[in-house]
Order: C-alpha cells, then structure tokens, then sequence
C-alpha cells in the first residue's frame, strides 16, 4: 500500500511538473519526503532528491539551505548522476557560468529541465549583461542562440529585442548558404550590434536616473 501511494505522488509530481504547476509540485514532493522517511522506501530517491535541490533554486537561491539539503544527504545519494547534476547547476549559477548552465540544461536526467526553465530565462539575461560589459563590436546572433540553448531566431530575437539590443543583418556570399536551410543561413548573416545596445542601454540609465532625481 505505502509502496503504491509513493508511487502515485511520484507520478502526480512529474505530471506537475509537466504542466508547469510548482505549487502542486512542491505539495506532492512534501509527501514524498514523508512517505520515503516513514518507510525507508528509496523508490526513485535520486531524482526526487536533484528536484528539491532546484527547487530551493528556483524559491530564492538559498545556497545555505542547498549546502544543507547536500550535505544531510548519504554519500551515495550524493554521487548520484541526478544529484551531482543538480548541485553543479547551483554552482553554475553561484558562479554566473552560463556557458557550464546551458550545457547543464542540456543535459538535465529526468524532468530537471522543466524546473531549469526559469533558471535559464534567468541566465539568459545575466549572458545579455554580460554581452553589455564585456563585448566590443559585434556578437554572432547564431552563437548566442546556441550557448543559451534556443532552438531558433523567433525566441531568440524577441528576447533581444525586450532588452533593445540592435540586430543587423549582414552581407554574406550565396556560396555560404547553399548548405544551409532559410533558418540557418538568415542566422548566419544577423548580428548584435553591441556597441549601439550599449549606448542604448546607457541613455536610458541616465534618463532613468533623471527621472528618479
């Protein structure tokens, strides 16, 4: 009986999961904990254990509660492939690595990615400011699109364009796209024009900050 009824909320969670209710989610993943504490049952321990990790991700970033969650955790669970997974992607974050996210995101066990969804809208953005400060000139928006994992120019250009970022299109030999499809040859010839966002971004920093005055 007890083995059925964790089998159902593990189901229920990962339906949760699927329809993007955490609420729902974080109530069956309560229930888990409980029915797997009270019995010993360890019925899919290792991927129950990586989504409570990214769920204190996805609440607030509580590293000090995520070293805890870790750290109360037996050696094995913690050298498990989903945890291991779930722990690095806190790291990544920690550390503002979004090249290691993405490919973290990429490469998520089970349902983590539906959980990293938020999280990678999140890193994309830290990766558009750091295309602000660090980057002179122009940026490919194809390598863009591939290092923050978007599958395609009509979510990655709305997403540039929410942040004023200027895309040109540049001119390139038809020779160069005859292996390509329309898709990816038009991201080949697009660029971020990183010198004029950045002016952009700055004017209106400073008109902000008039109006705030």
């Amino acid at each position: 009986h007890s083995r059925f009824t964790l089998e159902v909320y593990q189901t229920h969670a990962r339906i949760a999961l699927e329809a993007d209710d955490i609420e729902d989610f974080r109530v069956c993943l309560g229930q888990i904990d409980t029915l797997q504490a009270e019995t010993g049952m360890k019925q899919c321990i290792e991927e129950f254990a990586a989504y409570r990790i990214l769920l204190h991700l996805l609440a607030q970033n509580d590293g000090t509660a995520i070293q805890r969650t870790f750290g109360q955790m037996p050696p094995e669970l913690r050298r498990s492939k989903p945890v291991r997974h779930a722990f690095n992607v806190w790291r990544s974050i920690v550390e503002g690595n979004y090249f290691e996210f993405f490919k973290l995101y990429d490469a998520a066990p089970n349902m983590s990615a539906y959980l990293m969804d938020d999280l990678a809208d999140r890193m994309r953005q830290h990766m558009l400011d750091v295309l602000l400060k660090s980057y002179r000139l122009k940026y490919p928006v194809a390598r863009f699109l591939r290092i923050a994992s978007l599958p395609g120019l009509q979510y990655g250009v709305p997403l540039l364009k929410a942040r004023k970022f200027a895309i040109i299109t540049t001119e390139q030999d038809d020779d160069d796209d005859d292996d390509d499809d329309e898709e990816a040859a038009q991201q080949r010839r697009m660029m971020i024009d990183v010198d004029k966002s950045r002016k952009t971004a700055s004017i209106e920093a400073d008109q902000g900050g008039s109006e705030a005055a």
